[in-house]
């Protein structure tokens, strides 16, 4: 929604925040824009952002020639990025346009309406309805033209789901997106005070309810579900039911429409805020699933007797409430969405993390296994995708490795001492071993300008800088861990 002009501002302003510090030639590197260009569009951005901000001269060159922020902190310096993205966002008719849709007392939107609070004429609404549609088609949602109305159309979970995802990312804590119901209304007794502290985690549980709460207003309510997902849904009410926050504020209406809005709302919470939900309870409802009848309970089951069978080192038989917990909950999205599960699920499953034969083999096998368990369902190539991937990423972190290291340090007084009581301090044991034998480690570190070892992994430690290259030693450890665990895995497949 934004213009290329903008959009490149913020691209330069999201790389300087993650590099620290950097020059103006690595941020033409990394871009791909040239030089003068990099430097226009810092200049830019501290003229938006003390436009908008008050904060002057944000980002600057240093003595070195380094480009750095005032801001250190990392948390601060991204609520600077989000901050400004929202304001650009607020120049854009396109997103003005969406948000009167959001805001609108009903779904459709007289074009009268829309005219007088945008300030555009009539062809250029139906540009910026041209400009939207191509956005949303892949979501499968429209903005239909109607006897002079606008309405955003579509599968009604869909148009949730964007709007939560839409609203959640654009807004990300820093401002309440709604003009028709203000965040003091949801918060009773709370003070202007109290309501600032809270936590963006917090403001997207009361996002999410303001708009089931909307939609509800707006007549626009959910389709009735199949059997298996009504009665998986109970089973999660029963167990722990989150929707009291809906039920609280829910307009009158058919005791059946009631219901269903409380079990999605509540079905909504347990995939949008795991954190909110205990290992504990997690654990109590993956076993009610796995002891379940239910059609996609008993698919689900046929899968973990495979990953069990398939991955025996990884002990899967002790985790199989917590992964029944997290498969089911993803099938029963999968089942929802139909179609537009592609689009959606991009958002909230991890993707693939190797390129290595060995893995899209494995992976491979994995997808053919859930496409045959799932043949009757909808979707199957999209549930094989996602499935496999969140598959992946469970397995990844069930995997226990040890990186082997080796220590050289002789230019110290402490020698090897100093570093090994870092590494020992910030590392697991089982995680991170200290190896007496070069042959046997995974990365030697030393003090010395020689080659130890032409299989082994070097990092060499300047003792007199120590302090600036620690972090850089702390991300190649972490580095090495990882690819060694990956690599361990798929041999093991």
């Amino acid at each position: 929604m934004l213009i290329e002009a903008r959009k490149k501002e913020l691209l330069v302003l999201q790389m300087v925040i993650q590099k620290n510090n950097c020059s103006l030639q690595e941020l033409s590197n990394d871009l791909h824009i040239p030089k003068r260009t990099i430097k226009e569009l810092i200049r830019k951005i501290n003229v938006s952002l003390k436009q908008f901000l008050l904060i002057d001269e944000f980002i600057y060159s240093n003595h070195k020639g380094e480009i750095q922020t005032k801001e250190t902190d990392q948390t601060k310096k991204l609520a600077v990025f989000s901050k400004l993205k929202l304001c650009y966002l607020k120049e854009s008719n396109r997103f003005n346009y969406l948000m009167l849709l959001i805001n609108y007392p009903q779904t459709a939107v007289p074009k009268k309406y829309l005219l007088e609070q945008l300030y555009i004429s009539p062809s250029y609404l139906e540009k910026l309805t041209k400009q939207l549609n191509h956005s949303l088609k892949k979501f499968h949602l429209r903005i239909l033209s109607v006897k002079n109305c606008c309405t955003l159309e579509g599968n009604e979970l869909s148009i949730r789901l964007y709007l939560y995802f839409f609203l959640s990312d654009t807004f990300g804590g820093n401002d309440w997106p709604f003009s028709s119901l203000e965040l003091n209304a949801l918060k009773m007794n709370s003070t202007d005070e109290q309501i600032e502290k809270i936590s963006k985690q917090e403001k997207n549980i009361y996002l999410l309810l303001t708009l089931f709460i909307l939609r509800n207003k707006q007549q626009a309510y959910f389709p009735k579900t199949s059997s298996e997902i009504t009665e998986l849904m109970d089973l999660l009410q029963h167990t722990h039911d989150y929707s009291e926050y809906f039920t609280s504020f829910s307009v009158s209406r058919p005791c059946e429409e009631t219901e269903t809005e409380r079990a999605y709302f509540n079905y909504f919470f347990y995939c949008f805020f795991p954190n909110q939900i205990s290992f504990r309870q997690k654990q109590e409802i993956g076993f009610l699933f796995s002891t379940s009848k239910n059609l996609i309970c008993r698919q689900v089951g046929q899968l973990m007797t495979y990953l069990t069978q398939q991955f025996p080192l990884n002990h899967l038989e002790n985790k199989i409430p917590i992964y029944f917990y997290f498969l089911v909950l993803a099938v029963v999205f999968f089942e929802l969405l139909g179609e537009s599960s592609s689009s959606f699920s991009t958002l909230c499953f991890p993707e693939a993390t190797s390129n290595h034969s060995s893995s899209f083999i494995q992976e491979k096998k994995l997808r053919e296994k859930i496409d045959t368990i799932f043949s009757k369902n909808g979707e199957r190539n999209q549930i094989s995708q996602y499935l496999s991937q969140l598959i992946q990423h469970l397995l990844q972190t069930e995997t226990k490795e040890q990186l082997l290291i080796h220590l050289q340090i002789t230019k110290q007084f402490t020698g090897n001492y100093h570093l090994q009581s870092h590494l020992q301090q910030l590392f697991r044991k089982d995680a991170v071993k200290i190896t007496a034998y070069s042959e046997h480690a995974d990365l030697i570190i030393t003090d010395q300008h020689e080659k130890i070892s032409d299989e082994t992994e070097t990092f060499y430690l300047d003792t007199t800088h120590n302090t600036v290259l620690f972090g850089e030693l702390i991300k190649a450890v972490h580095e090495l861990y990882m690819k060694k665990g990956y690599e361990n895995k798929t041999k093991r497949m």
